[in-house]
């Protein structure tokens, strides 16, 4: 969800990001913010990934410079201090399923030799054996939302806390609903569609749909394994639940507020200066 948001963005609007993208492309130790012109879009060289990179965009007034359109980072509470009372953001977020997060990670972990995070044992590895394993993550948006990465058990008041701030603070989109999220999105911030631009749009979204549904063998619901990832991420599951809630409840206040108004980008009869947090 968030990459192919990322090449709508860059390819697609032409909307300047900063993300961690931006560390592949720009000199992010350079003293002066400036934008790189890439393959994927314009990016300003701001990594707004981790907390360092984040500080760094702060001092150097990311926000104020007005170089950037778009702001990508999952460390929302870290993010905030990038914007002031004079310098305001909306923030939108794109959730995956809690299950189909999980394990997409596993079986791309299997192949992924070229990432940091990939190990050997990962080769013959089930699936069961990975949910069990100490170092796989669990309630990943929870711990995200409240700022409790390295707590080692949740309760309830950190659920409440993550629906509050989901609710008060974010515009929802769902990975699952793509086609009708960027279009939700795009009507929420106002940006323009240039005819030329909404093949391009159509394209991405298509691509990732069918990338999504071809990567990894299902899951049943009620067989060991699902058990076994629910168990692990119970707060994570309640809250994807209340996401899609949240889904379908802005867009009723949206369309209640603008008229009615149709879709900017697909008219199928079955579609349903910003930050943004990766939750998927």
């Amino acid at each position: 969800g968030g990459t192919t948001l990322k090449h709508i963005f860059g390819k697609c609007l032409h909307l300047t990001q900063a993300s961690r993208t931006s560390t592949d492309y720009c000199d992010v130790e350079s003293e002066d913010l400036h934008v790189c012109h890439t393959r994927l879009g314009d990016f300003v060289n701001a990594d707004t990934s981790d907390n360092d990179g984040i500080q760094r965009a702060l001092n150097m007034k990311l926000v104020d410079s007005g170089l950037v359109d778009v702001i990508i980072s999952s460390r929302f509470l870290h993010a905030a201090s990038l914007f002031d009372e004079s310098h305001a953001g909306r923030a939108f977020t794109v959730i995956r399923d809690p299950l189909e997060r999980a394990v997409s990670t596993f079986y791309y972990l299997k192949e992924a030799d070229w990432e940091r995070t990939h190990k050997d044992i990962f080769n013959d590895m089930t699936l069961m054996e990975y949910i069990h394993r100490d170092d796989t993550g669990s309630d990943w948006m929870v711990r995200w939302l409240t700022g409790k990465q390295s707590e080692p058990v949740l309760n309830e008041k950190d659920l409440k806390l993550a629906k509050d701030i989901l609710k008060k603070k974010f515009f929802i989109l769902l990975t699952e609903e793509m086609a009708t999220s960027v279009d939700r999105l795009i009507q929420y911030m106002g940006w323009e569609v240039k005819d030329e631009y909404r093949d391009c749009i159509h394209n991405n979204v298509a691509k990732a749909s069918r990338h999504n549904k071809s990567v990894h063998p299902d899951i049943n619901v009620g067989s060991k394994e699902y058990l076994a990832l629910k168990s692990r991420n119970r707060y994570d599951f309640e809250l994807y639940d209340y996401a899609l809630k949240l889904f379908q409840e802005q867009w009723a206040v949206g369309n209640e507020r603008d008229g009615g108004t149709g879709s900017t980008i697909n008219q199928e009869p079955s579609a349903s200066s910003a930050t943004a947090v990766k939750l998927d």
